[in-house]
């Protein structure tokens, strides 16, 4: 069944505030505690690793529970909500600068760092999982995430290109530093905030004749829940084809977090931009992807998610991994790495969390269960398992490598490991996550005869071997 047009936007709404969120943190904190804040490069890595780690803790818990909080206006929407508030709080607070000892403000930001991630995750688990609750269409999971990676694109704009334009403004008026990037983070706070109010009272549906179930409370209850919650992740991550997909996650992953938080360092100090040739760069990089996200649509339909997927991310990571021998020296050749790189970029964003959709139908007809919340929320913690790793990974090489934030330039050894960082090392890792993609087993033809074998067992029909395509 086709969706409507008001349905697919009033769901994608919120990927304004999930991208700009997620890309202001990964794109500008670790730039920010090291040359604003001046903290030491591996301690700023340890700030932005330990959130996301909380987060790759947390990420489960919420998918166990938003799948089991049943409320008259459905299992997501109330969590998508509450997080808003805390979400935008965090974005402003964590780019505050404190004038205090090494350790208050590592201390602060850790803090800062993990209200953000709590808020994030206990928003984007559960919105994402409602995109599976949307339509259980092939081709319409397709369509509906490409109507959000539109709006991820308008995020990525908001949260990459809108901080350099504001700091620069504010600072040229006479306002500190410190003072912009706060009001900076304010403003992509509120931004994120609407977005997802927008979403919120768009798809808010009270569900007639609900009643609430009786709360169980006490220590006994907990404890048999958390029970509960292992044993649940542990038949999930028993799926072959979800195995396939989170490894394949992960790889990429870590070369998008190592470009975006990297990308920032390569325009100021390898080639020395200014702030309004840095906004072009940035602002290239999501136009681009806007562009180009039709088209990974199309070629989705002609033949597979799974074919699109592993052509476009081999000729991008072919690409980007040879920038680094062929050597990055002015705008046009940077706006050449931007569009090899949007392709891979774009056909995970959407493709990915479509292929995750799949994989509940995998689940419910080997389970008889419907956990989308558990199974997305596998997918939010490979993205923070990741860049966890990264982050922390980048900190080190800088700090090993001699970068320093209170200076204007670097020596030779930091700039080429700034544009290692850009160009071959992502590069490797994303042809390696399009190796893997060679292992992923639900192509359209399976999915087909999945959701055959599921429409019989709904209709009475005892299912026999014939009906399970793939294993489990």
């Amino acid at each position: 069944m086709r969706l409507s047009v008001k349905t697919k936007a009033g769901y994608a709404v919120a990927g304004i505030g999930d991208a700009a969120s997620y890309t202001f943190i990964g794109t500008y904190l670790l730039f920010f505690l090291t040359t604003v804040v001046g903290m030491d490069p591996v301690m700023a890595g340890t700030v932005s690793a330990i959130g996301a780690f909380w987060d790759t803790l947390w990420s489960p818990v919420m998918g166990f529970i938003s799948d089991r909080s049943y409320t008259r206006w459905g299992r997501r929407i109330p969590f998508i909500f509450v997080a808003a508030f805390p979400l935008a709080a965090a974005n402003c607070f964590l780019f505050m600068t404190v004038d205090a000892g090494e350790t208050f403000r590592f201390v602060y930001y850790t803090a800062m760092v993990i209200i953000f991630w709590t808020a994030f995750c206990a928003f984007f688990n559960p919105y994402l999982a409602l995109g599976a609750e949307v339509t259980d269409d092939y081709h319409e999971r397709t369509s509906l995430r490409g109507f959000t990676s539109i709006m991820n694109m308008v995020g990525m704009m908001v949260g990459m290109v809108l901080p350099t334009v504001i700091v620069d403004a504010l600072c040229n008026v006479g306002a500190s530093i410190g003072c912009a990037w706060q009001t900076t983070g304010a403003i992509i706070g509120l931004i994120s905030f609407v977005s997802l109010m927008v979403t919120v009272f768009t798809l808010k549906t009270k569900e007639k004749g609900f009643k609430a179930a009786p709360r169980k409370k006490g220590k006994r209850y907990l404890i048999t829940g958390i029970k509960m919650m292992i044993k649940e992740y542990k038949e999930i991550i028993m799926l072959k084809p979800l195995q396939k997909l989170i490894f394949v996650a992960l790889v990429f992953l870590c070369a998008n977090t190592i470009i975006a938080s990297d990308r920032i360092y390569f325009l100021t100090y390898n080639l020395e931009f200014s702030p309004m040739q840095i906004t072009i760069v940035l602002s290239a990089t999501m136009l681009m992807s806007m562009a180009i996200t039709p088209a990974v649509i199309r070629l989705s339909r002609r033949s597979d998610k799974r074919s699109t997927f592993i052509g476009l991310m081999f000729f991008s990571s072919l690409c980007v991994f040879a920038a680094k021998f062929f050597g990055i020296d002015s705008m046009a050749e940077m706006l050449v790495l931007v569009f090899v790189f949007a392709w891979g970029n774009t056909v995970y964003w959407q493709l990915m969390p479509s292929m995750i959709y799949d994989v509940c139908e995998v689940d419910e007809l080997y389970s008889g269960k419907r956990r989308e919340g558990a199974i997305s929320s596998l997918l939010s913690l490979s993205e923070a398992f990741s860049g966890a790793v990264s982050m922390q990974v980048m900190g080190f090489i800088l700090g090993y490598v001699g970068f320093d934030g209170e200076t204007a330039t670097q020596g030779e050894s930091a700039l080429s490991w700034i544009e290692s960082l850009l160009t071959s090392v992502p590069g490797a890792l994303m042809a390696v996550s399009a190796l893997l993609m060679l292992l992923y087993p639900v192509t359209k033809e399976k999915f087909d005869e999945i959701m055959k074998a599921l429409e019989k067992r709904r209709s009475g029909v005892k299912l026999d071997r014939s009906d399970y395509p793939i294993k489990k």
